[in-house]
């Protein structure tokens, strides 16, 4: 092999290296991402952490925990927001947050994306496969 293969070589992989760098500064921060839906079990990846909600069980887990029982949650919410706290203006990103309202108090966050499609969906299979309402805030 030829020193200028070597170096087309390297210089092909650096940049199939790069590019995937590239690549994922641009996904989008936030994200609820559906990884198994059955009809039976629904699997979303929420940012690393993977939820689990099982009908036949009739949990909703994070690992091996049991974040709540289908007989707890009220209702299924879908809130709104923008990012930036207190200093909140019109040209920060929305924010899409699915949670699991079990009470007054209690809730189970489920996660956060900036596609309103991708939650009002990830919101919509969790109330099929619970049997829970869905609510907007």
């Amino acid at each position: 092999m030829s020193f200028l293969d070597t170096l087309h070589r390297a210089v092909r992989r650096i940049a199939r290296d790069v590019g995937a760098e590239a690549r994922s500064l641009f996904e989008p921060v936030f994200a609820i991402r559906i990884l198994q839906d059955d009809g039976r079990v629904l699997v979303l990846d929420c940012r690393g952490r993977e939820l689990r909600l099982d009908r036949r069980f009739g949990t909703v887990k994070s690992g091996s925990r049991v974040l709540a029982r289908f007989s707890e949650i009220r209702t299924v919410v879908v809130s709104h927001s923008r990012l930036g706290g207190a200093h909140v203006r019109e040209e920060m990103p929305e924010l899409w947050t699915v949670t699991l309202s079990l009470g007054w108090f209690s809730r189970v966050h489920v996660g956060r994306t900036h596609d309103d499609a991708e939650a009002s969906v990830v919101a919509a299979r969790i109330a099929s496969l619970t049997g829970k309402p869905v609510t907007a805030r």
